[in-house]
């Protein structure tokens, strides 16, 4: 790892006590631990619910062209 040496260290150990780095694990347990130990971390979180059953807000940019280009 690499950026700032005390959180690279602090997520390391994190990683080391959930078993990780572990080649006989399923690379989408892998995924999925590495993901959880990140969110907890840094208080990351996504609205589970709202991503499986609802909408999530948006935004729709639209690029219009002038009415007069040459002008």
């Amino acid at each position: 790892m690499s950026g700032d040496t005390e959180v690279a260290a602090r997520v390391e150990e994190m990683l080391a006590a959930a078993g990780l780095p572990n080649a006989g694990m399923p690379r989408r347990e892998v995924h999925r631990t590495t993901l959880e130990i990140i969110e907890r971390h840094f208080g990351l979180t996504l609205p589970h619910r709202q991503i499986l059953e609802g909408t999530l807000p948006a935004v729709v940019l639209e690029i219009t062209e002038p009415a007069n280009p040459s002008t």
